[in-house]
């Protein structure tokens, strides 16, 4: 398994219930995701350049980062909650393919390389979610929702294929 945590569905049992939104938010729920590198690496040499061996990239959910407004559930708002959740998962395998590809000539030289592959996802899905939101007024846009929702599928239904770039 490259990624655990992901696919998965979301519910609202995985939501905590808030009085109101956040003072300064404009949005009645929030998924808060993560990802996280693998926990333990192994690293092999071949062919002169050392890579990373088999190994594991997590994506969880973030439970104080993950809350609906009370009384604002609704099937629309999950399936929005979901996109989120979805291009969390889709950059994790993104991320996992980074890792994957790392070649490197030392262990320093490598641990620096992947350091800067998690900066780089970690931009990426920031962007991504700041655009998701931005572009379906968090859920309120059905059209640009409609468009989001066939993009993250089509990527899934490719291989968990990436993303395009903010």
């Amino acid at each position: 398994m490259a990624v655990r945590g992901w696919p998965r569905l979301l519910l609202w049992q995985n939501f905590r219930v808030i009085a109101s939104s956040p003072q300064g938010v404009n949005e009645d729920a929030q998924t808060e995701a993560s990802i996280e590198p693998p926990e333990r690496i192994q690293v092999v040499s071949g062919g002169g350049q050392l890579r990373l061996a088999s190994f594991n990239v997590s994506v969880r959910i973030v439970p104080h980062g993950t809350w609906v407004v009370r009384g604002k559930p609704t099937n629309t708002l999950l399936a929005h909650e979901q996109g989120h959740w979805d291009i969390a998962g889709l950059t994790a395998h993104e991320y996992h393919r980074a890792l994957e590809s790392l070649r490197a000539s030392s262990q320093a030289d490598l641990a620096q390389l992947a350091e800067a592959a998690l900066q780089r996802i970690q931009t990426k899905v920031d962007g991504l979610q700041a655009k998701y939101d931005r572009e379906t007024s968090h859920s309120r846009n059905a059209s640009a929702q409609t468009q989001w929702a066939m993009l993250i599928r089509t990527c899934i239904a490719n291989g968990n294929r990436a993303l395009p770039n903010p």
